[in-house]
């Protein structure tokens, strides 16, 4: 079992309840059209009996209609949710590579336009502290350079030695 459990069943309401009414449409669409053919067949069929052929035809044709219309419906549908991921995706390793100066920008009309926002706030801010701390460590390493430079004018003795070598290290382990 996960580490987490489902506490609740409605997490991004907006989004299931459009995919929800999307779904419901088109099964009411297809219902109505469904049945109206079916009708017009079944009422085919009663004036000529030798006509039953041309009503299974009539109905397997409008089946496989139904069926390629759910399955373009489908692939359309998860494309607005799969190209998103997609992005998403494809930020997460750039920032995994360190390149946080990327943002994602959805089409119009994808969903998951919320965590769009949600993920580009979280990137300004990730963008600040990294900003922040190259900051930091220039002004470290600059008064590291400072105190290598005192040590140079002051004495040339062991010590001073090991303490310009150990300030040299934690200066070029700060570069990389």
């Amino acid at each position: 079992m996960g580490l987490f459990k489902r506490q609740q069943i409605y997490i991004n309401t907006d989004l299931q309840i459009k995919m929800s009414i999307f779904l419901i449409i088109i099964v009411t669409i297809e219902v109505i059209l469904f049945g109206g053919i079916f009708y017009y067949a079944l009422s085919m069929s009663q004036k000529v009996t030798d006509n039953i052929y041309r009503f299974y035809v009539l109905l397997l044709c409008s089946f496989v209609g139904m069926t390629l219309l759910n399955i373009f419906l489908g692939v359309f549908l998860s494309h607005k949710i799969a190209g998103p991921i997609y992005a998403f995706e494809m930020r997460i390793k750039n920032i995994t590579n360190g390149d946080v100066s990327n943002f994602v920008d959805l089409r119009q009309g994808d969903m998951l336009r919320d965590f769009e926002t949600s993920f580009n706030e979280m990137m300004h801010a990730i963008r600040k502290a990294v900003a922040e701390d190259r900051k930091t460590l220039d002004s470290v390493h600059k008064k590291i350079s400072e105190l290598n430079n005192k040590l140079d004018k002051i004495s040339a003795g062991k010590e001073a030695e090991e303490f310009k070598a150990g300030l040299k290290e934690i200066s070029t382990e700060m570069k990389s």
